[in-house]
């Protein structure tokens, strides 16, 4: 594994036990039908918040003469990062809804806000409700750590 160079989203262990939702499940206790909740991960709203990090984490820059490291800078442009719902959905094997309610979900514990804009593209076309989403940091320490 030593010559492996792994990269991309990391997800720490204490996010299943804090990014969680309450499931329903039913137990036949001998003919007798009892339903009981209980507290499990949600693994969307898990891997959201570990693509979301990704994007958020800044890259070093390097000087490619030298190898000089010069500083930092952001993946993306501007300070929201600009996602659909149907795009997480696609790389994450969920569809329109499941994406909506982990957003839904991590929006609910403060860990990242949300907002949606017009906006007019580079082909003169106008676009609305573009969703973006913007991390808060000290969220994502409270529950990690």
């Amino acid at each position: 594994m030593g010559n492996v160079n792994l990269e991309g989203n990391i997800i720490p262990h204490s996010w299943y036990s804090r990014i969680v939702h309450k499931k329903s499940r039913t137990l036949n206790k001998k003919s007798g039908v009892e339903i009981e909740e209980i507290t499990v991960p949600h693994f969307p709203a898990i891997m959201l918040l570990a693509e979301f990090c990704y994007w958020f984490r800044p890259v070093e820059v390097i000087d490619r003469r030298n190898g000089k490291h010069l500083g930092w800078r952001q993946r993306f442009i501007g300070e929201w990062l600009r996602r659909s719902y149907v795009e997480l959905g696609e790389k994450f094997g969920l569809s329109k809804i499941q994406a909506k309610e982990a957003i839904d979900l991590l929006i609910e514990l403060g860990i990242i806000k949300r907002k949606f804009s017009t906006i007019t593209g580079k082909n003169g076309f106008v676009y609305s409700n573009v969703m973006y989403i913007l991390l808060m940091p000290e969220a994502v320490a409270e529950i990690t750590f």
